[in-house]
This record gives structure tokens, sequence and C-alpha cells, in this order.
């Protein structure tokens, strides 16, 4: 078996594969709300007619082969047993099912009434039956639709863990973690495979560099710059203060890591020796076993041992999955390239299809790879420095700041002085905050973060394209005109102009009319 398979529904129910779920394992636990929210994705996905040729990506099934065709099921039951469910319930409303798809596959380790139930579905009154009598009576719109699309689009990532795995200290990790493969996790494993290298010590280094950039951004809830050891932060940063890295690229960082392991000598590298960990999670088996199966490493990123502020102590407005949409369209547009990104974070995937299908050679999808990841971590220090999040230190009592890290002092320090200037009055670093702030929580859903998205743009382009000075004037009045314009376009447009008339409809009308 391959260790990573994307397979359809169809594909793994057809296949000769036997799960077990192993009784150390809880009990299925799916309720009517996780069915349906399953059901209605799956749904939301297939009304957008844009999206009938495309798959739609649910998550992993981890398994560990105990031999004979069978397979321990580590991770992904719940989801393994909903699916086995909804193909019998759907039969049993009429729609044609191969009988190869609803023959049992799976059953329960010690727990006779669990695989009896699946046996038996609806003729008791456990999780399991209750679930089937939900799925039995779902709305699925046109069900035979719905099942072609189940069977054919959507897709399961199969991982099997290697043979050589201490399946113990991976269950520690995953019971204590919770961790479940998600979409930014098989992104990562995607772009990694792309990262070609003929040299054996270049290909290991760069992926163990891609991952700890990766890792490094993904934490939102903490400054990047604070996500990377210190004695290969000046790497990525330069040794001269700076919080944004505008001149670095991934092989002048690569070159540099392999340079100085050789400089430091075999037992100080600051390769992937010193990096990795002994732990290994889904996320970082799949890493290695993407384009590569060979070796099973893992690494983990270690905080700045100068570093004392708690990883808790910050909170973003926005999640990993969105930013990197956020940054992929910011991307696309400063390279020229003619892809239209969404911001919906369910789309991540199919976003990152759309930039690798313009992509001509494998050589550009290498590059792409590395560029990509490099512009990730820029954008992501540009947010730390210019966008808002919260903070619960002390008297702060989670109250949204602007802050950048001062780098020399290993403190957080105000990304703007009161003043730009003797002469100048400029817009204080409070003002920032809170009309950053007004756009977040007018926006309440936050599924787009349209505003950040023109802001991070802008950003973008004054500091990395045009390699100016942002200061707190500039950046106050362009927020303040983007404020305004949003008035004027998401709230007063009509066909047939602006209606003032609207202003006065649960709103301040001296700021809306100060906005106009």
């Amino acid at each position: 078996m391959e260790l990573l398979k994307m397979m359809s529904v169809k594909q793994l129910f057809e296949d000769e594969k036997q799960y077990i779920v192993p009784i150390y394992q809880r009990d299925y636990a799916w309720t009517h709300k996780e069915a349906k929210q399953l059901i209605d994705d799956i749904r939301d996905y297939i009304d957008n007619k844009d999206n009938k040729e495309r798959s739609y990506y649910i998550g992993s099934l981890v398994v560990y082969s105990k031999g004979d065709n069978l397979y321990e099921v580590v991770d992904g039951q719940q989801r393994l047993t909903t699916l086995t469910i909804m193909l019998r319930a759907l039969k049993s409303k009429g729609v044609e099912i191969g009988q190869s798809l609803t023959e049992l596959k799976l059953t329960f380790e010690h727990r006779a009434q669990s695989t009896n139930s699946l046996k038996n579905l609806g003729e008791g009154d456990t999780s399991i039956d209750e679930i089937y009598h939900i799925l039995q009576k779902a709305n699925y719109g046109d069900s035979d639709e719905f099942t072609i699309y189940l069977l054919e689009k959507v897709k399961i990532l199969l991982v099997e863990i290697p043979k050589d795995t201490d399946l113990n200290h991976y269950f520690e990790i995953m019971n204590t973690r919770g961790e479940q493969l998600e979409k930014h996790e098989v992104l990562k494993a995607r772009l990694m495979s792309m990262l070609k290298y003929d040299d054996e010590e270049m290909r290991t280094t760069a992926h163990s560099l891609f991952n700890i950039l990766w890792e490094a951004c993904a934490d939102m809830d903490s400054y990047v710059m604070m996500n990377i050891k210190a004695d290969i932060r000046n790497v990525f940063y330069g040794n001269t203060g700076s919080n944004v890295p505008l001149d670095s690229d991934f092989d002048s960082m690569l070159n540099q890591i392999i340079e100085n392991g050789k400089q430091s000598g075999a037992n100080n590298k600051i390769t992937i020796e010193k990096i990795e960990k002994e732990a290994v999670n889904i996320a970082k088996v799949i890493e290695e076993f993407w384009g590569d199966n060979k070796n099973l490493k893992g690494y983990e990123i270690a905080r700045d041992a100068q570093n004392n502020e708690k990883p808790e102590r910050f909170k973003s407005i926005i999640d990993f999955q969105n930013f990197l949409l956020q940054a992929l369209s910011i991307y696309v547009k400063f390279k020229g390239k003619e892809v239209k990104i969404t911001l919906d974070d369910k789309q991540l995937l199919q976003s990152f299809e759309k930039v690798e299908n313009v992509l001509e050679t494998y050589d550009d999808k290498t590059s792409f790879a590395k560029d990509f990841i490099v512009f990730l971590l820029r954008v992501r220090s540009l947010f730390d420095i210019y966008v808002l999040k919260s903070d619960s230190k002390d008297d702060n009592d989670g109250k949204y700041k602007i802050q950048k890290y001062d780098r020399s002092n290993y403190y957080y320090i105000n990304t703007f002085e009161s003043k730009s200037s003797e002469n100048e009055v400029a817009e204080t670093n409070s003002d920032l905050e809170m009309i950053q702030s007004m756009f977040h929580f007018s926006h309440t859903s936050n599924t787009y973060n349209n505003w950040l998205n023109d802001t991070l743009n802008y950003i973008v382009e004054k500091i990395v394209e045009k390699r100016e000075r942002l200061t707190s004037v500039e950046f106050y009045d362009w927020l303040w005109n983007l404020a305004k314009s949003y008035m004027k376009d998401n709230y007063l447009k009509t066909d047939e102009g602006y209606d003032l008339s609207r202003l006065d409809r649960g709103c301040d009308v001296k700021l809306c009319i100060q906005l106009l």
C-alpha cells in the first residue's frame, strides 16, 4: 500500500481493505449537528456550478497495517463510520448504489454492539442507529446527483503509518494535541513535494527549511518571528534588527543554513539534525512521504528561549487557512498571474490548484513553492506589525493592539509613535487600532475579510514593492478612505445612485455623514 493515497469515496469502499477501530478509541460520537454539516457542506459545493467537476476534500483516514489486509484506524473513524452509514442510508432511499459499496468493511474491536449496529442499521438504539435514521431523513437535494458527487468527487486522504513508527509515542502526541489532518497540512505536503533537488543534503535541508517557515507562519496566535529559533532567525531576518525579511529568497536561506552547518561543525549544524525531534504527528509524516517514502522524520518549532511570553497571550483576528488565501491572492496579483482567488477557506486547496494549473513545467512549480513560502513569511511579518491582534497581557484584558516586537529589548512596543515628526501631527497608534477594530467588528462573519485583504495589499505594495516607509498618517488616511469607500459602495449604493436615507438605519448619522 502507498503510504499516501488520495481516494474518492467510491475507491475507498470498493477497495478490499478491512478496517478495525481499536478498543482505545472513543465510541462513535457524531450527532445530528456534525452529520447535517457534512451534508450541507457537500450540497453547498455541488450547488456552485463552478465546482461540479472539482473534488471536495473531507479530511484524512490514518491507518496502521495489522497484516492480511486488515488496518487499524488510528484517526478518522468518525468520518469513516459516517460515510459507511450514509451510503446505506442513501441506498435505503432507493438510490442506486453498488452492492460492494455497502458491504461492511468496518468493525469495532471488543465492541460487539457497535459492530452489530453497523451490520443491522436502524434496528437498535445506539448512536450509530440514531445517525442512520437522521441520514435517511436528511435533505440531500437531488439524491441521485448528491450520490454521484459523493462517490466520484468527495475525496479522503488515506495515510498508512510506516511500520517502524513508535505507535505509543504517536498515540501520546495525537491524544494530547487532538490533531486532525487539516487542509493547510495537505497543502503543505503538496508544496513540499514540489521541492526537487538532486543533492540529498540540499533536498533534506530544503524540506526542513520549508517546514520551519510554514509552521512558524501557521501559529497565528503569536508573532511569527518568535516561532523561529534564535540561532537561525538571522538567516531569515538578517542581523540588522529588521522585522521584515525583504531581501531573502529560499535558495539563499538554504545555502546559508548549509554553510553555517559546515562552519559550525557537525555537532552544531543548523540543519535538519538540529531541528528534528523524535515526536511524529501525521502532518509531519505527510511532508516526508508525499514525495519520498524513505525517511521518517518529525519536526517541531522550539520557541525562542529569550522570549518569556506565553503563546496564548495574543489572539489573531483570522485563522491560518484564511491567511494563506490572503497571502495567495496578494501573491498572484504582484506576480501578474491571471488567477482569481476567492477568500473562502473552504476553497483553500482548489485556489492553490488554480495557480498550479497555470504553471507550465515542474521547474515552474518548484519556483512557485520556494517563492510562495518566503512571500508567506514576508506577508505574515507585515501582518504582525501593522494589523491589530488581541493582547491579554496584564491589564490589557484582551484589548486589540497594533504592536511590533523589539528585537533588541525583547518586548512588544506600539508600531507607531504618537508623532512621526516634530512638525507633523500624526494619528496615534490607538486611532489606528480603533479604525481597524471598526472594520473587524463590522464584518462579524469574517469569512472573506475583504477589508484585511485590501489593507495587506496596500502594505505589501508600499513596503515590499515600492520599498517606502509607512507612516501612521499615511496609514490612517488610507484606512479612512477605505472606510468611506465601503460605506458608499456596500451600504449606500443603489442602481440609481446613493440612497442617503439609509444613513439613519441603525447607525450614527453624524459618523456616516462624516464618512461621505
